[in-house]
């Protein structure tokens, strides 16, 4: 699966199945938080007690493949598909350089 690498950086909820807040920097260098439930972003056991800041994963699906002004690669993503994540903001549309991506296996909670 095709996944964002974010920050989670803390616990924020512990209605199950615990939500955590998660950040990440897009191609603009512009900072982006998400709340999240713990298991769609990692498949570590986290609560008020686990370390943070801690790695975490967000499914994309690719819009559009680019270079910019000064020709560096850029990909527009979206996290709204395959699991309706959006920021706080609600937005849910980046560009990214591809070092911000990766491939992980599926979340089995996710």
């Amino acid at each position: 699966m095709k996944a964002l690498k974010i920050k989670i950086t803390k616990f924020i909820d512990a209605h199950q199945p615990g939500f955590v807040e998660c950040r990440f920097v897009d191609a603009r260098n512009q900072e982006h938080i998400i709340h999240e439930k713990a298991p769609v972003v990692t498949t570590e056991n986290l609560n008020e007690n686990s370390i943070y800041p801690t790695d975490g994963f967000i499914a994309y699906e690719i819009l559009r493949e680019y270079s910019d002004e000064n020709s560096r690669s850029l990909i527009t993503i979206s996290t709204e598909r395959p699991w309706d994540i959006s920021t706080v903001e609600n937005i849910s549309v980046f560009d990214v350089f591809e070092n911000k991506l990766t491939e992980i296996q599926e979340l089995p909670n996710s």
